[in-house]
């Protein structure tokens, strides 16, 4: 039996606009079963190679300049992180085209499910070791059909989203003090680190589309043969025993490989330049006020069909957000990532400004640049002409034309 690896990244974007609504209730009951088993899989990209490249005040001073700010404070060490996962599952939703939603689509099907009903029977530690699967699960039926999107459910049993929570423990440096967690203040000069609670704000679902269908049929996958290699591999502790044929034909097991990244995935403020208030009362643990305060991005996933693993370029835009491009084999991003740069200056500044909406599609131009669409909740925000590297440009802020400067991050 053939077997292949399908790379999902699981990222962490915050208070975005990342999609609000429920888990889809639609029957899967319209498709049959195949005889593919999908074996959903969660790992984590190390980072460590660019925080000790921070590690130096030269390094740091360097970073500050790039960045912007005098407060390099995204850079949060994070001892733990855990969101719970209740379910991941498929959709054949149509990829929007435009600048408006399309219907749902009629069919879908869990690839893993959470068996507990309270948040605390399905959280994950993320913060487990680079590469090693965190899901303890086994491979499930896969469903007939042509599917487009994959999301992660985060409300197990149907709670609501506002009776969800992450759990964090974590440290950070502001303005030459050290702060930790604290499950009472948010966070403290005081150590040791705490676990804290931090209040799910943006919904229970999150979601992105497939570069390309997945299509599976009653005895096997459909898969663009171009995207997956064809020799035996290794890499990242995958093993790809098969190539599909040049129909790209491929019967067997999938292993649903989701890959996350936590750099940036948290960001604090000391409170003097941006109380607690100004930031929410969800997303974030701290107190209203002029207090020492942090903040937790909201789990985002995209996925390739191929079986390289992925690589990142982090660009911000302007001074308070930050993209990450996903790459695997193709120059073309399969997904990317939106985060708040936080540098400790956003008085006045509604959070909700700061990042845009979901990434829909990526395509390249003619000429090197590249077309991204993004998606949510009526919002959205097209460019026509990016590059991954440093420049200057504008794009379609829904309906309203607005410069930006883009600032490619080590």
């Amino acid at each position: 039996m053939g077997n292949m690896q399908l790379i999902v990244v699981t990222s962490l974007c915050l208070m975005l606009g990342c999609s609000k609504k429920e888990k889809d209730k639609d029957s899967s009951s319209a498709s049959g079963n195949s005889k593919v088993t999908i074996n959903p899989q969660i790992l984590r990209i190390g980072e460590e190679s660019f925080r000790q490249s921070l590690d130096s005040e030269a390094s740091q001073r360097s970073a500050r300049t790039l960045l912007g700010g005098d407060l390099y404070t995204t850079d949060v060490a994070i001892s733990s992180l855990k969101y719970p996962i209740a379910s991941i599952y498929l959709t054949n939703d149509a990829i929007p085209e435009g600048q408006t939603a399309t219907a749902g689509g009629n069919l879908s099907f869990d690839v893993y499910t959470c068996a507990g009903a309270k948040v605390e029977d399905c959280l994950v530690d993320l913060n487990g070791e680079a590469l090693k699967n965190l899901l303890t699960t086994t491979a499930v039926s896969a469903k007939v059909g042509s599917f487009t999107r994959i999301s992660i459910n985060m409300c197990p049993k149907d709670l609501a989203a506002a009776n969800t929570y992450f759990l964090l423990k974590a440290s950070v440096t502001i303005g030459g003090t050290k702060y930790y967690t604290n499950a009472t203040t948010g966070l403290s000069a005081t150590g040791p680190e705490e676990e804290v609670k931090i209040l799910n704000g943006g919904g229970c679902t999150s979601q992105s589309y497939l570069p390309n269908p997945l299509v599976i049929g009653e005895n096997d996958v459909t898969v663009d043969p171009a995207l997956v290699k064809a020799a035996t591999s290794t890499e990242a502790g995958a093993s790809v025993a098969k190539a599909p044929t040049t129909e790209g034909k491929l019967t067997g097991n999938l292993d649903l490989r989701l890959y996350f990244d936590l750099l940036h995935a948290a960001y604090a403020t000391d409170g003097s330049s941006n109380p607690m208030s100004q930031l929410g009362t969800t997303g974030c643990a701290g107190t209203d006020g002029q207090s020492p305060s942090i903040c937790v991005n909201f789990p985002k996933i995209m996925s390739p069909l191929d079986s390289a693993a992925p690589s990142i370029k982090r660009i911000k835009i302007d001074s308070n957000t930050i993209f990450g491009f996903y790459f695997a084999s193709s120059d073309t991003p399969f997904g990317a990532y939106q985060r708040v740069f936080f540098n400790g200056d956003l008085t006045g500044v509604n959070m909700d400004t700061l990042l845009g909406p979901d990434f829909a599609k990526i395509t390249k131009n003619d000429d090197g640049t590249f077309k991204v669409r993004t998606l949510n909740d009526g919002r959205y925000y097209n460019f026509d002409s990016f590059k991954f590297e440093t420049h200057a440009g504008s794009f379609d802020k829904t309906g309203v034309s607005t410069a930006y400067t883009a600032t490619l991050l080590p």
